[in-house]
């Protein structure tokens, strides 16, 4: 009974563990301008934190922290365990410099920043678009597979389109891409769609091609966000997809190199130290994350 009731026991557990391990933990509806400004204020400084969004207002995710915390929020922070407000109180005006720093103590800041998008490889991130496609593609169709704060799917793995993934992810997905993109063309996908590729053929991705220079290097950190919290990434149909194979797969077919490798072999220690409880209060799950949407 009660707000319990409005979630099942396997999610109201992860809720509970994300905000309990981590320093700082947002959840929020994409729709809400609330989400976006804790979102901008966490990566200026790149404040690392846990996070879960959803894209549509009657997610019962958001039922059940309504229920908890008022159904005036649409967004939810919590920092070291307690619920502090939606974003809206994070605004600059609302929470100065000095208040936001004493909130945030303790939660590291080494995570990504705002600033130019780079590669898988590291280097200048490439448009997605190509001469011969349809239309532009990205999550504010600008032909690259931009980062922004308000694209709740993660709209930033530029794919080589093949027929068999636009079919599989229109029927298992409910996520039709065939008016806007064709065989052949180029399409920046959504997290998600890609570990539903690598789900469904492990070798050779239904048919898609991951271009390395034009996939946002973002991705590497959505996917451990969302080992670290134990989590699925789903699709709009609901269906569930391992963030570890999609991610072991991104490492396989995009190696990195130098600084950029050992940067990475860090954060990946810094994620399993956390899942090993080894990590203490500090440890936390990078941010940039969630991932339902349309790809």
């Amino acid at each position: 009974g009660g707000c319990a009731s409005l979630i099942d026991a396997d999610l109201r557990e992860q809720v509970e563990r994300t905000i309990r391990d981590n320093p700082i933990a947002l959840f929020g509806w994409t729709g809400c301008p609330c989400t976006g400004i804790a979102q901008q204020r966490f990566a200026a400084v790149g404040l690392c934190h846990a996070e879960r969004t959803w894209s549509s207002p009657g997610d019962p995710l958001m039922a059940y922290l309504q229920c908890e915390h008022g159904d005036e929020h649409h967004s939810f922070i919590f920092a070291h365990g307690a619920f502090i407000g939606d974003g809206f109180a994070l605004a600059p005006r609302a929470m100065p410099e000095t208040a936001f720093d004493r909130t945030t103590a303790g939660a590291k800041r080494d995570c990504d920043k705002t600033g130019a998008d780079r590669s898988l490889t590291g280097g200048k991130l490439l448009p997605c678009t190509q001469d011969g496609d349809r239309q532009a593609t990205g999550w504010t169709r600008s032909g690259s597979c931009e980062w922004a704060p308000s694209d709740g799917g993660y709209h930033e793995v530029c794919v080589a389109m093949s027929g068999t993934f636009l079919e599989s992810s229109a029927r298992h997905d409910a996520n039709d891409l065939r008016s806007v993109v064709r065989e052949g063309g180029h399409w920046c996908i959504c997290a998600w769609a890609f570990a539903s590729a690598v789900s469904r053929d492990p070798d050779t991705l239904e048919g898609i091609t991951l271009d390395c220079d034009r996939t946002n290097g973002h991705l590497r950190a959505v996917y451990r966000k969302f080992i670290a919290s134990h989590e699925d990434l789903r699709s709009p149909s609901g269906a569930t997809y391992r963030a570890q194979a999609a991610l072991d797969k991104v490492n396989e077919l995009c190696p990195l190199e130098g600084k950029a490798l050992l940067a990475e072999e860090g954060a990946q220690r810094r994620d399993k130290g956390r899942a090993e409880g080894k990590a203490g209060g500090g440890a936390v799950a990078l941010a940039v994350a969630l991932l339902v949407g349309v790809a």
